[in-house]
Parts: C-alpha cells; sequence; structure tokens
C-alpha cells in the first residue's frame, strides 16, 4: 500500500514539473510569465529546505540505529543463542525464563 502512494506522490511531482516545463516554454515573454509564476508558487527558502533535509536524515540514521540495536539485543537474549555471551543481561534471562514456559 505504501508503494502505491510513493508511485501515486511521484507521479503527481512530474505531472506538476511537466505542467510548469510547458507553461514556461509556451509563455510569449519567459521573464514576466516567469516571475509571476514564481510569486505566486513562493517555495520554502534554502535554509528551511536544507533543515528539513538534515532533521529527515537524522531521523532515518536514528531509526536504522535503533533497528539494529533491537535485531543485536533480541538475538543475544534468544535461546537458540550459544550460551551466555557477554552482552547477555538479567533482562534477557527473565525474558528467556518467562518465555519457556
Amino acid at each position: 500500500m505504501k508503494a502505491r502512494a510513493l508511485i501515486w506522490g511521484g507521479i503527481c511531482a512530474l505531472v506538476v514539473l511537466a505542467a510548469r516545463v510547458l507553461a514556461y516554454q509556451l509563455a510569449p515573454r519567459p521573464m514576466l510569465v516567469g516571475s509571476t509564476l514564481e510569486q505566486a508558487v513562493g517555495g520554502p527558502r534554502l535554509v528551511v529546505t536544507a533543515g528539513v533535509g538534515l532533521v529527515g536524515a537524522l531521523v532515518v540514521a536514528a531509526a536504522s540505529v535503533w533497528l539494529a540495536v533491537v535485531a543485536v539485543h533480541e538475538r543475544h537474549c534468544s535461546p537458540a543463542g550459544r550460551g551466555r555471551s557477554r552482552f547477555a543481561s538479567p533482562v534477557c534471562s527473565a525474558a528467556r525464563s518467562s518465555s519457556s514456559g
């Protein structure tokens, strides 16, 4: 379902960009129409765009590191592990005993 939403979002973005390209190419006075469209559409400034991109990248990086930490923790807590490892904690022991019976 998410893939379908991403595809439709990409298609919509391409349609908007194609319409803008056509509007710029078909205008008799490109500078006048370009400045009018630019004022009407507006958009965020470069600093805002860069900040949002940086925060988004930080969120994705933190989520992937968190997922790796959870995976390693689950791996060391699993009963199929090689006995008690140096990372095993009392939490792992409690989880193992409660899940076994």
